[in-house]
């Protein structure tokens, strides 16, 4: 699972925000086949407070795929990633 702190400086109201959160959450989880959720600052209209979690058989593909992910944000979205938390639990 990662945790993924971003901000849009840019960013006037919750309006414009729910839109770019929606697209990224659209776009992210169609590319990488993952679940992604706003998790925080859902009142706060700058900052994105996003989770993905992948399920995979080998750890080494989840690393791969969550930093894919940051990767695809930060060339994709006009935002700043500002926190990222990867955590790898093997069952």
């Amino acid at each position: 699972m990662a945790r993924i702190g971003l901000r849009a400086a840019y960013v006037r109201s919750l309006k414009e925000k729910r839109s770019i959160v929606l697209s990224l959450k659209t776009k992210v989880q169609h590319q990488f086949k993952v679940a992604v959720a706003e998790v925080e600052d859902l009142n706060q209209h700058q900052s994105i407070v996003v989770a993905v979690a992948a399920v995979s058989n080998e750890r080494q593909r989840v690393e791969e795929t969550l930093h894919h992910i940051l990767d695809y944000i930060q060339d994709n979205f006009d935002v700043e990633i500002v926190r990222e938390e990867i955590n790898i639990e093997q069952f």
